[in-house]
């Protein structure tokens, strides 16, 4: 599912380009893609995807990313990296809504193509947006979680990551919904990871 997801985003690059239609041969496409965090398990599965693509679409696809969610200064210096190598594109999972914001404005500057997975950012400096529902599935966890508990309850909300476009989405989906729809049920505290 993950690399059918990441094919996708490859592929609307592709279409993205006007040369890439004409006789010029998408080998001479460069597309770099950064993920939140390189090793996780999860960004495993997405870098596999990447490189598969790349192979199907006959592209050029370097994967790079920080080590952890919270290197976010890390994201801006491959950006400034892909800026350096002229890339074609650049794929990114943003860790922060708006860190890699004038990274990400230079890039655009200069005719790279920027596609966003998994996270918006707060700047509109890209120009393709994929990413879930993540409100939606905020919502659905409420409701997931209602059935679970059954009656009352009380709810500790921990946040994976702060100031994350797809984490603070989710985060208000799931109150908006606990509040909303079982007010009387649930008592509810958010947190960040880490929280007592």
């Amino acid at each position: 599912m993950v690399v059918n997801y990441l094919i996708q985003i490859i592929i609307l690059i592709v279409l993205t380009f006007p040369f890439i239609v004409s006789s010029t041969v998408c080998a001479d496409v460069h597309v770099l893609v950064i993920p939140k965090n390189a090793k996780s398990a999860f960004w495993s599965i997405v870098d596999k995807g990447a490189q598969q693509a790349g192979i199907d679409l006959g592209i050029h696809v370097t994967w790079r990313g920080p080590g952890s969610e919270d290197q976010r200064d890390a994201q801006v210096r491959i950006i400034e990296y892909g800026l350096r190598k002229k890339y074609d594109a650049i794929v990114l999972a943003p860790n922060h809504t708006n860190v890699a914001a004038q990274a990400l404005k230079k890039a655009v500057e200069n005719g790279i193509k920027i596609v966003l997975i998994d996270s918006d950012m707060a700047a509109g400096y890209h120009d393709c947006l994929v990413e879930s529902d993540n409100y939606k599935a905020g919502q659905t966890a409420a409701d997931h979680l209602a059935v679970l508990v059954g009656g009352d309850g009380r709810v500790i909300l921990v946040r994976h990551n702060k100031n994350n476009a797809s984490t603070n989405d989710r985060e208000q989906g799931f109150l908006d919904t606990i509040k909303s729809r079982y007010p009387d049920r649930f008592r509810s505290k958010s947190c960040d990871h880490g929280c007592d």
